[in-house]
């Protein structure tokens, strides 16, 4: 069987589900701040109650930058060019030399949600906005293994990481949750995982997987995996045994072949409280685990028709299938509105 490789790091088409573009930290009030993605350029701000608008980063008068010289006055974003103001829903709300001419203009908003720490908008059509499925690790929009550590252990310690700008195709990580033989040869586990099951609703793709790590002398301990897909662009990765933690990651593309990765983990609070004192190596041990799929995916090319095993076929094809449904330029699909 011949297979069909792609340039790395090239997205072909526009996704549309909810990707991270931030994190909730960096994004004080009066703060404005320009990120891209899928090629356009946006700005991150908040208004006064602390909510996080999104908007496009070119004033719609004449195209000047919001995200450079822009300031926030009285829950608008101001354009340092000629002071239009434009409010959250994206509408011009004032001129400041023509207050009795407001004209009917508007600049893009971007639905946007804040959830565990980083800020996430929806990049398919404003008119076909999904509701936001990933987890809060620190409210009530949890999975429901979430909400099983949170009540058993507490959510406790965590750490942050963003990569910016890195050469990966979009659609490799998200294959990664259908993987069950990288677990001995990049985790180092003493054999490949055993997928116990899997399942698709809607835009949450789901796995589970069971996998013995070797620790010290002794016997192999058992470690549970559970990766949960939420749409195209966002992962969470729980994990019981060795260390009890849970991870997400969102893979955002930002154009020219480009992405921005971010990695967010948390230890259980049972586990903060035995290592207060010295937990900064557990989370460098699970970032350098990471790291190890980063740099596969920064030099993996996506194959198109690879060549099935069929220990692996089936849930690959499922995923596959399940993931076309989010690509913008799939049969039917209005590219215009993008």
């Amino acid at each position: 069987m011949s297979t069909t490789h792609r340039p790395r790091g090239v997205e072909q088409a526009m996704l549309q589900g909810w990707f991270q573009i931030g994190t909730s930290a960096e994004c004080s009030e009066g703060q404005v701040i320009t990120r891209r993605v899928f090629d356009s350029e946006i700005v991150l701000w908040r208004t006064a109650d602390g909510t996080v608008t999104v908007t496009d980063a070119h004033c719609g008068h004449l195209g000047a930058h919001l995200g450079i010289g822009g300031r926030i006055k009285n829950d608008t974003l101001v354009c340092p060019y000629h002071g239009w103001a434009w409010d959250r829903t994206g509408l011009c709300a004032r001129v400041p030399y023509a207050p009795n001419e407001v004209p009917d203009a508007r600049i893009r908003a971007w639905p946007s949600v804040e959830r565990s720490g980083g800020i996430f908008v929806w990049t398919g059509r404003a008119d076909s906005v999904e509701e936001c499925d990933i987890p809060d690790v620190h409210g009530g929009e949890a999975t429901p293994s979430l909400i099983e550590m949170k009540a058993s252990h507490g959510v406790g310690d965590s750490r942050a990481v963003v990569y910016r700008d890195r050469a990966i195709d979009p659609r490799v990580p998200g294959e990664h949750s259908t993987d069950f033989a990288h677990f001995k040869y990049i985790h180092l586990a003493t054999d490949a995982a055993v997928q116990t099951n899997y399942s698709i609703a809607g835009n949450i793709f789901r796995a589970d997987y069971a996998v013995d790590y070797k620790i010290g002398p002794g016997s192999p301990k058992p470690h549970r995996v559970r990766f949960t897909n939420f749409g195209p662009g966002v992962v969470t990765v729980e994990n019981w045994g060795v260390v009890d933690h849970v991870l997400l990651a969102s893979v955002t593309p930002t154009g020219g072949g480009r992405v921005d990765v971010y990695y967010s983990v948390w230890v259980t609070e049972e586990l903060s409280a035995r290592v207060k004192i010295d937990y900064d190596p557990i989370f460098t041990a699970l970032i350098a685990q990471f790291e190890a799929d980063l740099i596969v995916w920064e030099n993996q090319t996506w194959v198109a028709d690879p060549p099935y095993l069929a220990s692996e076929s089936r849930c690959l094809r499922d995923y596959r299938i399940w993931a076309e449904h989010f690509s913008a330029t799939r049969p039917g699909a209005d590219r215009t509105t993008i």
